[in-house]
């Protein structure tokens, strides 16, 4: 059982999912260091930041989860790392992010400390219903557009983000193909937070352009940091 200073502390952590959310994929910097561009991206004003690594070997990945960790910390963004609900526990993340492969939310609380949040993925109104029922923290719905990123095969886009909207009020984290242009229809169809992978990670200064995504959040009604 939580206890009511747990459970404050994983609701205060709830409420800062808004913003701009980026994940940094190793494997998606154009060659840079990934530090180096979590670096330019809180700079930047990012409000979370995943780390999302398929390739690297555990002891890198940790690593670079714990580096991470501490210059959230310093930025007051939250830290989440994709899958690898080991990696968030040991690098003290803020939380995890499961996609529909992993393990289940309640499996991945025995696992994580009480104040560590869960995110879990969808790609249609049924799988974020059946996702709301695990009780998560926040939900990624996905992909309003097409994107090169990942394998995605269902584009909801914000028709889909408006329904789920409509009916599940905990946060909501928009993701696959945003971009500075296109991301003000995902804003008002009901997005507490947009997120991006590649718009930033290959972007040619990550720092510019999360500033001028997060004023794009901002400017079609968005919270931002």
């Amino acid at each position: 059982m939580k206890s009511i200073v747990e459970k404050q502390k994983s609701q205060s952590l709830r409420e800062r999912v808004f913003g701009l959310y980026v994940i940094i994929d190793p494997d998606l910097t154009g060659g840079r260091n990934p530090m180096e561009i979590a670096r330019q991206t809180l700079a930047g004003g990012a409000n979370i930041i995943q780390l999302r690594s398929k390739t690297q070997p555990d002891y890198m990945m940790l690593s670079l989860a714990k580096e991470i960790a501490t210059l959230c910390s310093a930025y007051g963004a939250l830290f989440i790392v994709n899958d690898r609900v080991d990696i968030a526990a040991i690098s003290q993340a803020d939380g995890v992010h499961l996609g529909l492969e992993d393990l289940s939310v309640s499996e991945a609380r025995t696992i994580l400390k009480h104040n560590q949040i869960v995110g879990c993925s969808s790609h249609s109104l049924e799988e974020a219903h059946a996702a709301k029922l695990s009780l998560p923290d926040y939900i990624a719905v996905g992909a309003m557009y097409p994107t090169t990123a990942k394998k995605q095969p269902i584009v909801g886009g914000p028709p889909l983000l408006r329904k789920i909207k409509s009916s599940i009020n905990i946060p909501l984290v928009a993701i696959g193909g945003i971009t500075q242009k296109n991301v003000g229809p995902v804003v008002r169809a009901g997005a507490d937070a947009i997120c991006v992978i590649s718009a930033i990670g290959l972007a040619a200064d990550p720092q510019n352009e999360t500033e001028k995504l997060r004023d794009s959040i901002r400017l079609a009604g968005g919270k931002t940091k």
